[in-house]
C-alpha cells in the first residue's frame, strides 16, 4: 500500500460500467496533480490500459493487470485463428497458456455480434479490476484501478452506432465494388 489519499479518493465521483464517465482523464490527472506526489502522478499519467510490450511497472498490482490483459488477447488470438485455419504463433506475445481463459475466448467468440462480446470482455476486466481493488482503499493503486476504470468507461462512450451502421455500410460497398470489378476483370 503506497501513500494516504484519503480527500482525493473520496471527492472522486463513483464510476459504474452501466454509465458513461463523469469526469475525462485529463480532469481525473488535474485533480490528482495537486494531491499526489511527483513519482505517484508520473505513474498515474503513464497508466496504460494496454501495453504492448509488457515490462515491469514497478507497481505489482499494474503489472498484474498488464499480464491478465496479454493473458486474454493471447486468448483471443489462438481461438480466433483456430476458427480460420491459421497458424496463431504470428499473432502472440509472451504467451502462457491459461485455460480458463482458453474458455472465456471461446464463449465471446461465440457471441452473435462483435458488440456483444466487446462489452462482455469489458465486465471480464472491471470484474478483474474489482478483485484486484481487493484491499486498497485510499492508496496509489486506488487510483490506478479508477484510472483503467475510467480508461474502459472513455472507450466505451466513443462507440456511436450511428457511425458503426454507416462505416459498416461503408465497407460493404467497398467490398461489393471490389467484387464488381473483379468480375469484370474476369468474367463474360
Amino acid at each position: 500500500m503506497s501513500g494516504g489519499y484519503y480527500f482525493l479518493v473520496a471527492s472522486l465521483p463513483h464510476l459504474s460500467l452501466r454509465a458513461a464517465p463523469p469526469l475525462t482523464t485529463g480532469q481525473f490527472l488535474r485533480r490528482c496533480a495537486a494531491q499526489v506526489s511527483a513519482t505517484h502522478y508520473r505513474i498515474l499519467a503513464e497508466v496504460e490500459r494496454f501495453q504492448a510490450q509488457p515490462t515491469g511497472t514497478g507497481l505489482a498490482l499494474l503489472d498484474r493487470w498488464h499480464e491478465r490483459e496479454h493473458a486474454l488477447r493471447n486468448a483471443l488470438a489462438v481461438v480466433r485463428a483456430q476458427r480460420l485455419g491459421v497458424a496463431a504463433a504470428p499473432y502472440l506475445r509472451n504467451f502462457r497458456q491459461d485455460p480458463s481463459l482458453a474458455e472465456i475466448a471461446q464463449r465471446l467468440l461465440m457471441l452473435d455480434s462483435p458488440l456483444a462480446a466487446d462489452e462482455e470482455l469489458d465486465r471480464l476486466r472491471w470484474r478483474f479490476l474489482e478483485e484486484l481493488a481487493f484491499g486498497h482503499y485510499f492508496d496509489l493503486e486506488t487510483l490506478v484501478i479508477y484510472r483503467l476504470k475510467l480508461h474502459l468507461l472513455e472507450r466505451r462512450a466513443r462507440f456511436n452506432p450511428t457511425v458503426g451502421a454507416a462505416l459498416l455500410d461503408q465497407m460493404l460497398a467497398q467490398g461489393a465494388e471490389r467484387g464488381r470489378d473483379a468480375f469484370a476483370r474476369f468474367g463474360t
